[in-house]
């Protein structure tokens, strides 16, 4: 008989079903075989270790106590002698600040009479200054007012000009406005209409985007078309594997079978972590 794919997933997984109900049955035997008796002494020793880790917590905790009591007495004597030589610093800094506000006032008092000698020096030169300085304004108005008038004439010079250029480039539009065009439309394949429209684009943009998706679904076909080669190709291989693991099971139960008497007693399960076979459990 020629078995399909339902046919060898379902005896697989009846297989391994049978295999953990065995697993189960052979944990229950176990558990009620055990002695007690492990259990107490396992209950036992860890009680004793956790009483020597709580003496142990508890000694490391005074050690701790006695420690930070002495860094705390160590830090409070540091504490002051860096308050003593803190106040010794600023006794010496307040000294030197004192002396040197006494010779800042000196010598702003020495410059001070210095400006009231030079100031009664100069009371009669203030007449001859402000003439100077009257002299030199006129002058200085003079100038300003030649070099006004210069650029005055410059920029009419170049207002002139500028009003000829633009009478020049007028004449010369309405001559070109005069004479008869020829219109000719050519089709330009990068020319956009520019309506305002959304996805507005040139005919070359939309020949390049339909290659563009072309080949995109191109890619996305032949990737398809690799994935489901891959997976029959994955199925194909499950399958093979549990074909030839079901024929070894079967080859083993028939030895087995051909092994073992018709009036053979069924035995009891002892063994810790032995797990039957399906093939084994139905002999026995």
């Amino acid at each position: 008989m020629r078995l399909n794919s339902a046919a060898i997933l379902r005896e697989d997984n009846l297989y391994r079903k049978k295999q953990r109900d065995e697993a189960a049955q052979l944990g229950s035997y176990e558990s009620e075989l055990r002695d007690a008796s492990e259990f107490e002494a396992w209950q036992r020793k860890m009680r004793e270790r956790d009483e020597e880790e709580r003496l142990r917590e508890v000694e490391k905790r005074r050690a701790e106590t006695l420690l930070a009591d002495e860094n705390a007495k160590e830090a409070q004597r540091r504490q002051v002698q860096r308050n003593q030589m803190t106040a010794a610093e600023m006794k010496t800094q307040a000294a030197e600040n004192e002396t040197r506000r006494q010779l800042e006032a000196g010598h702003r008092i020495a410059v001070q009479k210095e400006l009231v000698k030079e100031v009664q020096s100069q009371r009669e030169k203030p007449a001859l200054a402000m003439e100077e300085v009257a002299v030199k304004n006129r002058m200085k108005a003079a100038t300003l007012r030649a070099d006004s008038e210069r650029l005055e004439a410059e920029r009419r010079v170049e207002w002139e000009k500028e009003e000829a250029r633009r009478a020049d480039i007028i004449k010369q539009i309405r001559a070109i406005e005069l004479v008869p065009k020829v219109r000719q439309k050519a089709l330009d394949p990068t020319y956009t209409p520019q309506l305002g429209l959304l996805e507005e684009m040139s005919l070359a943009e939309l020949r390049e985007r339909l290659r563009l998706v072309e080949e995109e679904r191109k890619e996305e076909e032949e990737e398809r078309r690799a994935k489901i080669i891959t997976a029959k190709q994955e199925h194909a291989a499950d399958l093979q594997s549990r074909v030839t693991r079901l024929t070894q099971m079967r080859d083993l139960s028939q030895k087995q079978a051909r092994r073992t008497p018709a009036h053979t007693p069924r035995p009891r399960p002892r063994v810790a972590g032995c797990v039957m076979t399906f093939n084994q459990k139905a002999a026995w």
